[in-house]
C-alpha cells in the first residue's frame, strides 16, 4: 500500500477515546491491553520506546498516555519532556507508571515535569480502571464543553452579524426618517406659518378667515402624526431616554387640562381633573408625562359622545424621600371589546371605523412605552357602550428645590424703541421659508437681510454685519452646520449668536448642532413663540405685548352646559333637520340651517361649524339628540 494511504489512514478520526500505552516490556503492554479493553469506546495503541510514542503522537489524537519510567535510550522522563514541548500534545495527561521501589523520587520528579496521575507496579486492575475511566469521562465533558463553545461562537458571529445588519438598518432607516421629517416639515412650514400670518390680517373676510383656520388646524394635526410616527421611531432605536426634572405637577395637571379643554368643549363634553394629596413638587420627566397624560386625554375625548372626561391624580403619604402617585383617565365613551383590549397597545392598531379613528394608530404605543420607561404599566379597563379607564402609578423622588412658573405672556405686538433696528441674518435656500420670517418679523422692526445658502452666508456676515443669525442647515453648496463653523472661525469672539432653524429635528443633530457652536435650535415648523423667546434670551430685547384683557376679550368659548342648554332653545323643526342633516353627512344643508339660525344664536353657530370643519359628526348628532 502506498504510503501516502497509510499515512491518511492514520490520521483518521475515531470517537473512540484513544490510550497510548508505551512500555518496552511486551508482556506488560498486552497485560494492560487486555485490562484496558474492558472499558467501552477505548482504542488502545503500544509503543515499546519514547521516540516510537513520540511518532504515534504525531498521526494520531492522543486521549491520555500511560507511560512507563524505566526504558532504554529515551526514558519516560525525557519522553514526557518532548510532550510538553510540542503545542499539539502539551495538554495529553500523563500517567507515569513506575515498579522502582522507592517511588517517592520518582513521583516527585514526575510531577515538576507535569504528570497529572502517578500508578507503581505491579498495578492494582480496578485503580487503573478507575482512574483511566475518571480521564476518559473527563474528556468526554471536555469534548461537550467544546462543542457548546464552538455552537456559542457560531451563535455570537451569527449574532455579531445580525446585530451589524440592524445597526446598518437602524442607520438606514434614521436617514430615510431625518430626510422625510425635512422634506414634510419644510412645505408644512409654509403651510402653518403663513395661514398664521395671514389670519393676523385685519382686511380679510370671515369666511377667509375660516378658510385659512382649517388649513392652519390640519396642517397642525398633519404634524401631529408626523412627529408621533418620528417619536416611535426613536423609541424603537433606542434613542429616547428619560430625563427626571423638577417638576410642579399640580401647574402641569391644570397646563394639560387647558390645552384639552377647548377640544372637549367643542365635542360637548366635560373635561376635568380630581386631584388630591399630591405633593408639590416631584422628580419625573415632565415632558413624557404630559405627552402620556396629552394621548390619554385626547383619545377620550376622540371616543366619547356625550357625558365626561375625568383626570383622577392620588398621591399616597411620602416615604423615604419618594411618593407614589396613581393617575386614571376615565370617560364615558364607546368602550372598547375584551378582544381589542388585548391589541390597542400595539403599534399602527386603529380599533373604531374611520369616521371618529383618524391617527397613526401610534398614540397607545408611544404611551406604553414611554410610561415602561419611566417604570409605570398602563391598564385598561372597558364595558361597550359604557366607558373606559385608563390606569398607571408613578413613583417619584420628592424635590426640594423651587420650581419658577412662567409667567402668562400676551401675543407680541412690535419692538420697544430702543430695540427697533436689529439686524438679523435669514438664511435659508427655500424662499418661503426666508419669507415667511421676512413676513413675521419686518412688521416688529427688525431690519433685516437674507442669505440663500453658506458661501452667500458668510459674505453676507461680513458686509451685513448681523447681530443675530437664523441658519438653516440643509443647504446646498455649503450647508449651514459648515458655514456657522467658517463664520466662528473668522469673527472670532466677534461672531454674532446663530440660531439654527432646521427641519432636522432627531436628538442626535440637535446635539451636534450645539456642539459645533449653534446658539440655540429651532424646529421646523417654526413656533412663534418659540421664536420670540429665543431672540429675547439671544439679543436681550422685550417685546411689546398685548395686555391679558385684551387676551381674554379676544377668545369666546360656549360651555357645555351652555351649549346644550342654547341647542334646547332651538324650534323642533331647526334641531330635527340639523339632526337628520348631519346623520346624513349633508354639510351644505347643515351650512344652510346655521345661516338661518346665526343671527340669535352666532356662538352655537360658529361652535357647530367648527365642529363640522373636525368632521365631528357624532359628537353633533349626540348634541342634537341630548
Amino acid at each position: 500500500m502506498p504510503r501516502f494511504t497509510v499515512f491518511m489512514g492514520l490520521l483518521a478520526m475515531t470517537d473512540d477515546f484513544v490510550i497510548l500505552v508505551v512500555d518496552d516490556n511486551a508482556n506488560n503492554r498486552f497485560a494492560l491491553r487486555v485490562l484496558l479493553s474492558r472499558l467501552p469506546e477505548t482504542e488502545v495503541i503500544e509503543a515499546a520506546a519514547g521516540e516510537e510514542a513520540l511518532m504515534h503522537t504525531v498521526t494520531r489524537d492522543i486521549h491520555l498516555i500511560l507511560l512507563d519510567i524505566q526504558m532504554p535510550g529515551m526514558d519516560g522522563f525525557e519522553t514526557a519532556r518532548h510532550l510538553l514541548m510540542t503545542e499539539r500534545t502539551r495538554n495529553i495527561p500523563i500517567i507515569f507508571l513506575t515498579a522502582v521501589f522507592k517511588a517517592k523520587e520518582f513521583i516527585e520528579r514526575g510531577f515538576a515535569i507535569g504528570a497529572v496521575d502517578y500508578l507503581t507496579k505491579p498495578l492494582e486492575d480496578n485503580l487503573l480502571l478507575s482512574r483511566v475511566r475518571f480521564y476518559q469521562v473527563l474528556h468526554a465533558r471536555e469534548n461537550r464543553l467544546a462543542d457548546v463553545v464552538r455552537q456559542l461562537r457560531r451563535q455570537e458571529r451569527s449574532l455579531s452579524i445580525a446585530l451589524s445588519q440592524a445597526e446598518a438598518a437602524n442607520r438606514t432607516k434614521s436617514i430615510f426618517l431625518a430626510n422625510m421629517s425635512h422634506e414634510l416639515r419644510t412645505p408644512l412650514n409654509a403651510i402653518i406659518g403663513f395661514s398664521e400670518v395671514v389670519a393676523r390680517s385685519a382686511t380679510i373676510g370671515p369666511e377667509d378667515r375660516k378658510n385659512l383656520e382649517i388649513i392652519y388646524r390640519s396642517g397642525n394635526h398633519l404634524l401631529a402624526l408626523i412627529n408621533e410616527i418620528l417619536d416611535f421611531s426613536k423609541i424603537e432605536a433606542g434613542r429616547v431616554e428619560v430625563v427626571d426634572e423638577a417638576t410642579d405637577l399640580g401647574l402641569l395637571l391644570d397646563e394639560v387640562i387647558k390645552l384639552l379643554l377647548p377640544r372637549a368643549e367643542q365635542a360637548g363634553l366635560t373635561l376635568l381633573a380630581q386631584v388630591e394629596t399630591i405633593p408639590a413638587v416631584v422628580r419625573v420627566d415632565a415632558t413624557k408625562l404630559r405627552q402620556v397624560l396629552l394621548n390619554l386625554l385626547g383619545n377620550a375625548i376622540k371616543f366619547t359622545r356625550q357625558g365626561s372626561v375625568v383626570l383622577e391624580v392620588r398621591g399616597d403619604p411620602a416615604t423615604e424621600g419618594a411618593v407614589r402617585i396613581e393617575f386614571a383617565v376615565r370617560d364615558t365613551g364607546i368602550g372598547i371589546a375584551l378582544a381589542d383590549q388585548r391589541r390597542i397597545f400595539e403599534p399602527f392598531t386603529q380599533i373604531v371605523t374611520h369616521a371618529i379613528g383618524a391617527g397613526t394608530g401610534l398614540g397607545l404605543a408611544i404611551t406604553q412605552r414611554y410610561l415602561s420607561m419611566m417604570g409605570a404599566e398602563l391598564t385598561v379597563e372597558s364595558t361597550l357602550g359604557e366607558g373606559s379607564v385608563f390606569r398607571f402609578t408613578l413613583v417619584a423622588q420628592l424635590a426640594t428645590e423651587a420650581v419658577e412658573v412662567p409667567a402668562s405672556k400676551g401675543a407680541v405686538i412690535g419692538l420697544a424703541e430702543a430695540d427697533r433696528g436689529k439686524r438679523i441674518l435669514i438664511v435659508d435656500d427655500d424662499p418661503d421659508a426666508r419669507r415667511l420670517l421676512v413676513q413675521i418679523l419686518a412688521p416688529l422692526g427688525f431690519a433685516l437681510a437674507e442669505a440663500v445658502d453658506g458661501m452667500d452666508a458668510i459674505a453676507r456676515t461680513a458686509s451685513f454685519c448681523p447681530q443675530l443669525i437664523l441658519m438653516d442647515w440643509r443647504m446646498p453648496e455649503l450647508d449651514g452646520l459648515a458655514a456657522m463653523q467658517q463664520i466662528r472661525a473668522e469673527q472670532g469672539e466677534k461672531a454674532p449668536p446663530i440660531l439654527m432653524c432646521t427641519a432636522n429635528v432627531l436628538g442626535e443633530q440637535r446635539s451636534e448642532a450645539i456642539a459645533a457652536g449653534s446658539s440655540g435650535f429651532l424646529v421646523k415648523p417654526v413656533r412663534r413663540d418659540e421664536l420670540f423667546a429665543a431672540l429675547e434670551e439671544q439679543l436681550g430685547l422685550c417685546f411689546q405685548r398685548e395686555s391679558t384683557e385684551q387676551q381674554k376679550a379676544a377668545a369666546v368659548v360656549i360651555s357645555p352646559t351652555d351649549l346644550v342648554a342654547e341647542i334646547a332653545t332651538l324650534s323642533d323643526e331647526i334641531r330635527d333637520a340639523l339632526r337628520k342633516a348631519a346623520e346624513e353627512l349633508n354639510t351644505s344643508e347643515v351650512g344652510a340651517l346655521l345661516a338661518r339660525v346665526a343671527d340669535d344664536h352666532p356662538h352655537l353657530a360658529r361652535h357647530i361649524a367648527a365642529m363640522l370643519e373636525e368632521f365631528q359628526f357624532e359628537e353633533l348628532i349626540a348634541l342634537l339628540h341630548a
